[in-house]
This record gives C-alpha cells, sequence and structure tokens, in this order.
C-alpha cells in the first residue's frame, strides 16, 4: 500500500520514485564510465555542524561541504577518506605537510591565499554579528566582547576592527550558547550555518542579526600551494554541478528551515499508527477516570469552601491585629491607579471609614513635599525589581497634622508580559517612634560635639608630646653619633702618626671609618701629580675580581664617580642603588649590588692626592650626616699620604747621599793608591762595607786620613 494525501501527494510520490531511479541509473553509468578512482583524505573539523562534523553515533563524517565533496570526488574519479581535527589552523598544518590533500568547505580569504590554492568556489555566505534578541542592540559599541571560532575568516576579521574584546571559540554552537546567556555580547560566524543551529536548537526567536554584514565570502576546496592538476580535476567536477538540482538539494538539506509537516514515509505511517493506538488508549483511560476525576471534584468544592472560611476567619483575625498595632492594608490597581484601603487606614489619618477613599495620585498629594520625590523613586523601582519595598514619609490628616507612615508594599500580579498590575501592602503609623529617633538623634549629636572635642584636645596634647619625644630622641641620638665620631677620627688621627707604611695606614683608616660610618664597603685610590690618574690604594668587602680589575687598570681623570671627584674636587653621594648610576663606566662595579655611596676628595697642602669611597650593601644605607665624618676623616688620609711621600723623598735623598759619599771615598782611595802602595794594598783587601765604616769614622774624626 502506497501511503498518498490526496491525489497531489501521489504524483509527487510517484515523481520522487522516478527521481531516485533516475539518479541511480545515471550514477550507475558514470560509475562504469570513470576509471579507477584516486585515492584523496579530506581534513575536516570535529565539531562545525552543519558544514562540517564527525556524526557522534556512526563516526563518519557528514555535513554540508562533506556531500559536497563526496559528490565532487565521485564526478572527479576520486575515493576520498576524512581525517578531523579540532581548528582551522591544524588544518592547514595537515595540509601543508602533506598528511591531507584537500580542505573542503574553505572560507576564501587573502590570508589564506597565500598558504592555499583554491578551487572555484561552491558556496557564498555573509559573515554577520548574532546577539540576544530583546536587548534592544542595534549596533555593536567599542569595548564589547565578541566571539568567533579561532582560526575562521570571520577572526581574521575581527582582529582587523579594534576596539572589540576578542574571545576565541572552537564551534559554533558554544558560541551562541554564550550570546543567549548573556556571557558575551555577539558572536561572529557564517550567517546560514548560525541561523540553521539555532533552528535545530528551537532559539532562533531569541537570535538577531545586528548591523551589516561584516563581509560576504566564497566557500571552497583548499589544497597545497602548487598542486595545481587536484585543483583542476576538482574544478571539472564542480563545473556542471554546483546551482544543479542535485546541488540545491544537498543545500536545502543542510540550511534551509526545517519543513512544518511531516513527509509520508513508511516511518511516518508507522509512527501515525502508534500515535493512534496510544490515542485510543489515554482516551478509554480518560473515560475510566473521569468518574473518579468527578469525585475528586467534589471533595475538592468541599474542601475549597472549607477554606474560603478559614480564609475569612484569618481576614477577620488579620484586621483586629492591624487595628491593635496601629496598621492598615492598601490594595493597588497600578494600570488604573484605583486603591482599597482597610478601615483602620482611614482611622489612622483622621477619616471616617465609610466616606473615606482614595487613589494613587491622592495618596502622591498627600505626602509631605519634601518626602515626594524620594518616596516615588522608590515606588517606581519597586515596580521595576517587582519585589519588596519599604517607604518612609510624612502623610497629611484630615486636622491639618503631619504624620510618619511607613509603607510596605510588594508587586502581586503581572500581566502576561510581566508588566505589573497590582501591588499590596500595609500602612504603618510610625509617629512615635520618629520623634524618639530625633531626640535620640539630638542627644547623640551633642555627645559627638563633646567626644570631637575632647578627642581634638587629646590629639593635640599627644601630638605635643610625642614631638617633644621624638625631639629629645634625636638630640640624644645627635649627640652620642657626634661623640662616636669624634672618638672614631681621633683614633683614625692615631693610627696615621702610629707608622709610615702607606697601605697599612690606609687599610687601617678604612676598618674606622666603616665602623664609625655604619658602611661595609670601603676603597682608597692615590692619584698621580704628573698625570692626574688614580691607582689602587686600599680596599675592603669588596670581592676578588672588582680588586684586580681596578689594580690592573688605572682611572683616568673624569672616568666614573671616582674620576670625577678627581677631576671637579666635589662630593659625591648616592642614597641608592649605587651601581646603577649612569655615570658607572666600568661594568665590574654593576655586578657588586653597592647601594649608597658618599666619595670625597682628599686633600693635602691644597692638592688632591687621593679619592676615598664609602659604600654599603642593601638593605644598610648612608645618609648626609655621614659626609661630614668621612671628610674628616679624609683630612687625616691627606696626612698620611702626605707624611709617606716625605718619608720616601726623605729615603731617596739618603740614597742619593750614599752613592755621592761611595763615590768620593772610592776617588780618595784610588788617590792614595798613587802615593801609597802599602795603604792601597791594605784598602784592595778590605770590604765596601769596611771602607763605609771608615769614611764615616774619618768624617767623625775630622782628620785627613785615607784608607
Amino acid at each position: 500500500m502506497i501511503p498518498t494525501c490526496g491525489k497531489g501527494g501521489l504524483i509527487r510520490f510517484l515523481a520522487l520514485v522516478l527521481l531516485l531511479a533516475f539518479n541511480h541509473v545515471a550514477w550507475a553509468a558514470s560509475d562504469e564510465q570513470s576509471p579507477g578512482p584516486d585515492k584523496i583524505v579530506a581534513v575536516i573539523l570535529e565539531d562545525a555542524p552543519p558544514t562540517l562534523y564527525r556524526n557522534k553515533i556512526t563516526g563518519e563524517a557528514a555535513g554540508f561541504a562533506v556531500d559536497i565533496t563526496n559528490e565532487v570526488a565521485r564526478r572527479a574519479g576520486f575515493s576520498v577518506s576524512y581525517k578531523f581535527t579540532d581548528n582551522w589552523d591544524t588544518i592547514r598544518e595537515i595540509v601543508q605537510r602533506g598528511d591531507g590533500d584537500i580542505g573542503p568547505g574553505l572560507s576564501i580569504s587573502p590570508e589564506r591565499e597565500g598558504y592555499y590554492s583554491f578551487s572555484e568556489p561552491f558556496d557564498n555566505f555573509t559573515i554577520s554579528f548574532f546577539a540576544r534578541a530583546g536587548t534592544g542592540m542595534t549596533e555593536l559599541k567599542p569595548g564589547a566582547s565578541v566571539g568567533a571560532n579561532k582560526g575562521s575568516v570571520a577572526y581574521e576579521l575581527l582582529h582587523q576592527r579594534p576596539g572589540f574584546q576578542m574571545i576565541p571559540y572552537v564551534n559554533f554552537q558554544t558560541g551562541l550558547f554564550d550570546v543567549l546567556t548573556g556571557k558575551i555580547d555577539a558572536f561572529a560566524g557564517p550567517t546560514p550555518v548560525l541561523w540553521r543551529l539555532a533552528q535545530d536548537a528551537h532559539v532562533e526567536d531569541q537570535l538577531t542579526v545586528v548591523e551589516k554584514p561584516l563581509t560576504e565570502v566564497k566557500r571552497a576546496f583548499g589544497v597545497k600551494k602548487g598542486r595545481i592538476e587536484l585543483v583542476t580535476r576538482l574544478n571539472k567536477a564542480l563545473y556542471g554541478f554546483v546551482g544543479s538540482p542535485e546541488y540545491q538539494k544537498l543545500y536545502s538539506k543542510w540550511y534551509a528551515k526545517p519543513t512544518p509537516y511531516l513527509a509520508l514515509t513508511k516511518q511516518t505511517i508507522w509512527t501515525l499508527i502508534v500515535i493512534s493506538l496510544v490515542i485510543i488508549i489515554l482516551v478509554f483511560w480518560r473515560y475510566l477516570s473521569v468518574t473518579g476525576l468527578t469525585r475528586q471534584l467534589r471533595r475538592e468544592i468541599e474542601e475549597r469552601k472549607k477554606i474560603e472560611e478559614n480564609v475569612l476567619l484569618s481576614e477577620e483575625r488579620l484586621r483586629l491585629a492591624l487595628a491593635s498595632s496601629q496598621q492598615g492594608w492598601f490594595d493597588l490597581d497600578i494600570p488604573t491607579g484605583a486603591i482599597k484601603v482597610s478601615p483602620e487606614y482611614a482611622s489612622m489619618i483622621g477619616y471616617d471609614p465609610a466616606e473615606f477613599s482614595t487613589s494613587l495620585q491622592g495618596w502622591i498629594d498627600g505626602m509631605h513635599p519634601e518626602d515626594r520625590d524620594a518616596v516615588l523613586k522608590e515606588f517606581h523601582e519597586c515596580l521595576e525589581k517587582k519585589d519588596m519595598c519599604t517607604m518612609e514619609y510624612r502623610r497629611h490628616t484630615k486636622t491639618g497634622e503631619w504624620l510618619w507612615i511607613s509603607t510596605v508594599g510588594k508587586v502581586v500580579g503581572f500581566d502576561p508580559e510581566q508588566r505589573p498590575l497590582r501591588m499590596t501592602g500595609t500602612h504603618k503609623d510610625i509617629t512615635e517612634r520618629k520623634r524618639t529617633e530625633e531626640e535620640l538623634k539630638k542627644v547623640y549629636d551633642e555627645l559627638e560635639i563633646r567626644i570631637a572635642e575632647r578627642t581634638f584636645e587629646l590629639k593635640t596634647l599627644n601630638e605635643q608630646l610625642m614631638k617633644e619625644v621624638a625631639e629629645r630622641k634625636q638630640a640624644e641620638e645627635a649627640l652620642l653619633l657626634s661623640r662616636n665620631q669624634m672618638e672614631a677620627v681621633a683614633k683614625i688621627g692615631a693610627m696615621v702618626n702610629s707608622t709610615l707604611d702607606i697601605g697599612e695606614v690606609l687599610s687601617h683608616i678604612l676598618t674606622g671609618t666603616l665602623k664609625a660610618a655604619g658602611a661595609s664597603v670601603g676603597m682608597i685610590f692615590l692619584r698621580e701629580q704628573e698625570t692626574g690618574c688614580l691607582k689602587w690604594g686600599a680596599s675592603h668587602g669588596l670581592s676578588e675580581a672588582f680588586v684586580e680589575a681596578f689594580r690592573a687598570q688605572v682611572i683616568m681623570p673624569g672616568e666614573g664617580l671616582t674620576g670625577l671627584i678627581a677631576q671637579t674636587g666635589e662630593t659625591i653621594f648616592i642614597p641608592e642603588d649605587s651601581s646603577h648610576d649612569p655615570r658607572i663606566a666600568r661594568p665590574v662595579i654593576k655586578a657588586e649590588g653597592l647601594n649608597s655611596f658618599i666619595g670625597v676628595p682628599v686633600y693635602a697642602e691644597d692638592k688632591i692626592v687621593a679619592v676615598m669611597n664609602i659604600l654599603t650593601r642593601p638593605p644598610d644605607v648612608l645618609r648626609e650626616k655621614e659626609i661630614a665624618l668621612i671628610k674628616a676623616v679624609s683630612t687625616h688620609v691627606g696626612f698620611a699620604i702626605r707624611n709617606a711621600q716625605l718619608f720616601k723623598e726623605r729615603k731617596q735623598a739618603e740614597e742619593a747621599l750614599r752613592r755621592s759619599h761611595d763615590e768620593l771615598e772610592l776617588r780618595v782611595e784610588g788617590n792614595g793608591r798613587r802615593s801609597s802602595p802599602k795603604s792601597t794594598r791594605r784598602c784592595i783587601t778590605r770590604s765596601p762595607s769596611a771602607s763605609r765604616q771608615r769614611s764615616s769614622s774619618c768624617a767623625r774624626s775630622k782628620k785627613k786620613r785615607y784608607c
């Protein structure tokens, strides 16, 4: 039996059968004529429906681009297999290294044309921004969060439009879901693909397209650059297929909106039969349950009467409770502004309940002008938030007095569009409470003033006391420091006079100065008067690499901090991180990690004879008051250097005198040899030291004797 739906349905069914038979014959003929198929590998995304994806049940490739690939491969004589990956960039890598032959359904873009050769396009579409419907959004504002699949053309184009917050995704479904949940403002992607996914998920009425399409894109097969033969075969197969009925059928299959009717197939017929049986069973079951429902309905009516009686009793109890607590209820019809109130409210504001009537506008007019704006703001916020609110204000009574009223209201009724229709609540007289609060506020304000005055007095006294303590402490510290520094300078002066060994003197000076100044590193460079260059003198607390670097090479005038001090004669003070001062000339200094720096010139007889540098390592620091100490020490350094120079000059003079005396003695011996041979022989046998001793004794006796 052939299922039909009237005469027209029978004709459509027969036409469909003939079309399928004709296509089967044509395919068979085409298969017989085509040579043996070549094998190609197509690389597609695993989760990009309805264009490309892996069927979760069968594990096979599916989608519009897959069907196009299969048909083109059949026409071109290819046998196609599929590889799956999770992003567009991986497809490119697989095709480039030769593990795949084609990328079906790739959007053509200038960037992709740099590493793909594309076939003729078999599809074109627009890329649009999808946003949540009902938000009133018509365009994307700067700073909007916009999502797109990573590696897609939409992702590339969004990078060219600054001002958006880009959110990368791996599939369209997650992006659309985040739009619907408000996680992102919009999602960019192929228009037909996103609409089809929305239709399949039954959320197309919750999405809308904002702004104009981002661009129009053509979709084609992408192959590795240089594979011209493969592109040619694909183009031949595409020719005549794109736009054909077969092509349109595939396009409608994947992108057309699902039809609202069921195709009459055998499966549908069986489904209808099953549904009919279910309906019959349900009708029979309904018939059997009607009597039971009737009995249940009667019981519910009786229970409803009891409930109504209980409600009336509860209302009476509520009325009595409200009256005893000076409260009254109200029921507001929001669209009309009509208000029903309890008798207690009318009595509260001095009216006879029998003659009192009011409305929303009457309630507003009865408020104190100073309270009206704030109360209306709270009232409208309550309507917008659809939540409970509390409003306190002054209400005009019939006798002309003002009562403080606390109104608690809540929206309890809405129309189909969730707009508020009804609000109920209570009015309570809080005049006595307000008066008590006002009196407490006055007492509190007076107490605050007294506390503030007393606090200010105590603060002033405390500040004065702290200031006096700080000044006394500073004075004690200064006195102690001055005494310690004077003792240190005196000790250093004693060291200078204890020895003439310049190296020993400078080492002792550095040790004493570092202890007095609270530093850990020191160095002294001696200045050559002829060249102005500085050479190593003494050091303390430095690495071997540092010392060797400065022993091996002199410092030129103006070089680094030390050369600058020797050249200008000015003191240099660097509070912190001196190793990275821009005036540093040698890299080895930066490696020491030094902190504070004080460098002073050392004078002797108004000439700079040396430079002394005192430093610390982190976290220790030097202060400006240590400069005076170091300058005082530098005076002793100058004395020590000058004494050493004088001692050296004296030694040199004595040595010159000795050499002159020896020469004179030799001359005298020569003259005596010519006058007395026996004396000459005795002189020849004497040692030189004996000759010198003899000459000295002769000189002391002031006699003219010849050795």
